[in-house]
């Protein structure tokens, strides 16, 4: 006859074996920090590629790379402050393929699993967000330039400072009027053509809409336009210092996709 002896589970002399970590608390946790490693690289990485990309634009504007300490030019402030650079829309697509590029390989090396995705929203940005708004947003800028002397309103004529204010208004009126115009069908006509490549190419089911972050892309539009139909206004060289960082973004975005 066999006898088994089994401890009462009210021992308090008895010892228990740790309990083993909750999987899917573990796999949250490795979820989490898994997201945050993107996110940085992602945003790292697209700020490299647009100081690749600036570094090489500016020297091509005669700013060398390093200073005479050694120290990267475009680094120091006194540069950004005594240097203009005028945009062209080449160089601004330039600029956007750094970072789309540099978010897209962060991206892919972190979260290989959603590489489709991501080079999905490279082509999004780059065609959707770049390239047709810059080009559309040029085109409007141009055909300003042209007939802008047909373009303009009749001013107030008065010396009070209300009529003053609203001659500014009315001479600003038509230039703005033609930027956002040809930004809106760029946009538009970008998502769209970005929409059809996507579904021919990537064979993409689900159409991808316009977001909020899209627009920080747009800023270099923006600028673009007030430095072609104003180039040597204030408004015009402080859009072009905050052209390369707007387009930081497009690379972020990019390599956070999923």
């Amino acid at each position: 006859m066999s006898i088994t002896i089994t401890q009462s589970s009210n021992n308090p002399n008895m010892s228990y074996a740790p309990k083993e970590q909750h999987p899917q608390r573990h796999f949250a946790h490795e979820q989490k920090q898994k997201e945050k490693h993107l996110k940085i690289a992602s945003g790292v990485c697209a700020s490299l590629g647009v100081f690749t990309a600036l570094s090489i634009i500016a020297k091509r504007h005669g700013i060398p790379f390093l200073s005479k300490n050694k120290i990267p030019n475009l680094l120091k402030p006194k540069t950004w402050k005594e240097n203009h650079i005028e945009f062209k829309p080449m160089e601004i697509i330039g600029l956007a393929g750094g970072s789309v590029a540099g978010g897209l390989i962060a991206g892919i090396a972190i979260d290989p699993e959603h590489k489709k995705a991501k080079i999905r929203e490279a082509l999004q940005q780059m065609v959707g967000n770049i390239m047709i708004p810059i080009a559309c947003v040029t085109a409007g800028s141009l055909l300003y330039e042209k007939y802008k002397k047909h373009l303009q309103l009749p001013k107030i004529k008065s010396s009070s400072k209300i009529a003053k204010a609203a001659n500014v208004v009315l001479k600003a009126l038509p230039p703005a009027t033609a930027t956002l115009g040809s930004l809106g069908i760029g946009i538009l006509g970008g998502n769209w053509a970005a929409n059809m490549m996507s579904k021919k190419a990537l064979q993409a089911k689900e159409e991808r809409k316009i977001k909020i972050s899209d627009f920080a892309g747009h800023v270099d539009d923006i600028c673009l336009a007030t430095m072609l139909v104003a180039p040597k206004n204030n408004i015009g060289k402080i859009a072009a210092k905050i052209i390369p960082f707007a387009l930081i973004v497009p690379g972020y975005e990019t390599g956070i996709k999923q």
